[in-house]
């Protein structure tokens, strides 16, 4: 599949081009504007790259044959109001209609469609996309709803761009969790991990992962769910370094 290179010399290149050649297809692209999809504009003398996918987005658009909704829409995700103050907090369950098999299948090509995209540029779509993920093997209205909204906010947002700056390559991570905000009482973990320098407060970097989970357990506190994003990101963090 499609890999990058550093080199120092056209001879280099050609020598490594014309090897693979003899057993390959091969493509060379020269000033590596492309890879695995993602759109690459290098800013050699700041130092900077800027990733971006428009074109396989709008494809994307174009299979699912999404039309722009007359109303705008800024989120991606459901928005849960929050309840301050409250001494309980109570589950929320999905009492909607399920679909058939056609929706099914049809729910789980977005899914996989839009998670590359989420993976390479949008780390916002992440956690609609895991939330649906985690109910695609027995959908509902809600299920298709959200498909539905996922692919609404993308068509009347700007496409995303990921910008990453040259750094020292220290493991930075941001960690925070949603306490009860998805279905059977679970909470949310997230977390952003990039690449900075070696400071109190490093300085924000384009993400080289972005987790979106749900921990499978009911937690006793707000505080909890934190800890316990704190050690799901951690041990992400841990093979990464």
């Amino acid at each position: 599949d499609d890999f990058g290179i550093k080199y120092f010399t056209k001879d280099d290149l050609d020598h490594l081009s014309d090897t693979l050649k003899k057993y390959y297809d091969v493509k060379v692209d020269p000033d590596g504007k492309e890879l695995v999809k993602i759109e690459l504009d290098w800013d050699y003398t700041n130092k900077k790259v800027h990733l971006s996918m428009k074109p396989y987005l709008d494809k994307a658009l174009r299979q699912f044959n999404n039309v722009i909704p007359t109303k705008r829409q800024q989120s991606p995700y459901p928005h849960v109001e929050a309840k301050y103050g409250a001494k309980e907090q109570f589950a929320e369950y999905d009492k909607s209609e399920p679909v058939g098999d056609a929706e099914k299948r049809q729910i789980q090509k977005i899914t996989g469609k839009f998670l590359w995209y989420g993976r390479g540029v949008d780390g916002t779509i992440l956690t609609p996309l895991s939330a649906i993920a985690a109910k695609q093997s027995k959908p509902t209205v809600n299920t298709v709803q959200q498909s539905q909204k996922i692919m609404d906010y993308l068509t009347m947002q700007e496409p995303a761009v990921l910008k990453y700056r040259k750094s020292d390559m220290v493991l930075a991570v941001h960690s925070d969790a949603s306490y009860h905000s998805e279905r059977k009482a679970w909470s949310r973990v997230g977390g952003h991990f990039f690449l900075s320098r070696n400071d109190p407060v490093p300085a924000d970097n384009g993400a080289i992962l972005v987790i979106s989970h749900v921990i499978k357990t009911v937690m006793t506190s707000a505080a909890e769910a934190e800890l316990g994003a704190l050690y799901m990101n951690a041990r992400e963090a841990v093979y990464i370094q």
